[in-house]
């Protein structure tokens, strides 16, 4: 466990406050699942004895029939929760994804490009100050900035998929500057 512990916990609303909201209503709606479910398994115990003649037992309340109402509720909700949460990372994801790429094109050309993200993506405050940044570094460094013939030149690999070819990159050392 690390010795510094965040004081602040509540970091960034627009992402850490959707992620809590979207997990407030997945259970809510997980709750109404079990309680829907409880209830139509109720009716349906009591539409049987009605049409049977029977006394309505109280099997409605017993571990095995409620267990089975919550795993019922457990496998329908689970795919869209998934679903959901899968959507919902990859509005974080996919903007990292594209900061990764921008940089490891940057180690490949030494041309530094800016990063542009899609709108309802989670990340916006950090794209504005990588884009600062890369405009401090293309008025330090102005080989950085990059060209029509660079921009063609450098193909979009995955970043976790790069081959090393043995070859020199033409990116700017630290100690050249």
């Amino acid at each position: 466990m690390s010795r510094f512990l965040r004081k602040k916990k509540m970091v960034n609303r627009l992402i850490q406050g959707t992620m809590i909201a979207r997990l407030g209503i997945h259970i809510f709606a997980y709750n109404i699942a079990i309680l829907a479910l409880i209830v139509i398994t109720y009716a349906i115990q009591m539409s049987t004895a009605v049409v049977t003649d029977q006394a309505g037992d109280a099997e409605i309340f017993t571990l095995k029939s409620q267990l089975l109402t919550v795993g019922g509720a457990m496998l329908f909700m689970m795919p869209f929760i998934v679903f959901d949460l899968l959507c919902l990372s990859n509005r974080v994801a996919g903007p990292l994804y594209r900061f990764e790429t921008i940089l490891a094109d940057f180690v490949k050309s030494g041309s530094l490009t800016r990063a542009r993200i899609r709108e309802g993506d989670l990340l916006v405050d950090f794209e504005k100050q990588f884009n600062e940044f890369v405009e401090a570094v293309h008025a330090l460094y102005p080989e950085t900035i990059p060209t029509a013939t660079s921009a063609v030149a450098v193909k979009h690999t995955p970043p976790g998929n790069a081959a090393t070819t043995g070859s020199t990159t033409n990116a700017p050392s630290a100690a050249a500057h």
